[in-house]
């Protein structure tokens, strides 16, 4: 049986999807979760603070599955691939994460915007990515972004095996990358 503050979030995630945020009422809330309006009042502040807490608690649950997932794999070049393959699958099934990822306006609201998805996917990566040499979270942060929007060239793949090969070898390129010098061929690079 739900609780009363999960009756309220998922509610709103209904709703949500009905009418977006915005044009989404308290009043239409916690009718829709058959709760009294002081209970609404008793978990959250107001709708902000209540989209705030759905986003939240949707990172904290995706950091405790990626932890049990990823964790135990000792090589760290391994840990991140499946971090980034389980990030693909998270967002392929998670409409809301990922129009906030492709910063869709109708889902970048409040406090909720770049810089705080970008926090809390730093604070997801930090445990990954431990007993490794120094690295750049924004580089590596940057990165991910820029991996999972493969999920919108998905529909270019002939079937699931094709695009699955896609990822992973470009999860693999991209990790491989990031443990290279580099640097070093950036700055040659340029000086070409």
């Amino acid at each position: 049986m739900k609780t009363k503050k999960e009756l309220v979030t998922d509610a709103w995630i209904e709703l949500f999807w009905k009418y977006w945020p915005r044009r989404t009422s308290i009043d239409q809330i916690v009718k829709k979760a058959n709760v009294a309006k002081g209970t609404f009042y008793l978990y959250f502040k107001n709708k902000e603070d209540l989209y705030e807490y759905i986003i939240h608690n949707t990172f904290l649950y995706w950091e405790e599955v990626v932890a049990k997932l990823v964790n135990n794999i000792d090589n760290i070049k391994d840990r991140i691939i499946n971090k980034m393959m389980l990030s693909l699958k998270f967002f392929e099934k998670d409409d809301i994460m990922r129009n906030i990822l492709f910063w869709n306006e109708d889902y970048n609201l409040w406090k909720i915007n770049k810089k705080y998805i970008e926090k809390l996917h730093i604070e997801l990566l930090k445990p990954i990515f431990k007993n490794s040499k120094e690295l750049d979270y924004d580089l590596i942060l940057k990165i991910m972004w820029f991996y999972v929007n493969v999920i919108n060239i998905r529909w270019q793949f002939k079937n699931e095996k094709e695009y699955e090969d896609f990822v992973l070898n470009f999860a693999w390129i991209i990790v491989n990358w990031i443990f290279s010098d580099y640097k070093e061929d950036v700055k040659n690079y340029k000086s070409i």
